[in-house]
């Protein structure tokens, strides 16, 4: 599984970096969120998938 977030859609609240840190990180300006480059390790999937479902924007979406 692999996610990304729309960065025109993401306000930065931050929520999915505090859900799951091991996937989703700050950009370089600390403004909105990234997730990482590479498939998802398997025993992250549940968590970063809870990030993506309470995204108040829905911004994280599946490649």
């Amino acid at each position: 599984m692999r996610l990304y977030v729309d960065e025109e859609s993401c306000i930065g609240c931050g929520d999915c970096i505090y859900t799951c840190p091991e996937v989703f990180h700050w950009n370089e300006d600390g403004t909105m969120a990234l997730a990482i480059d590479t498939d998802i390790p398997a025993e992250f999937e549940d968590l970063a998938g809870q990030a993506m479902y309470n995204c108040p924007v829905e911004a994280i979406h599946e490649m």
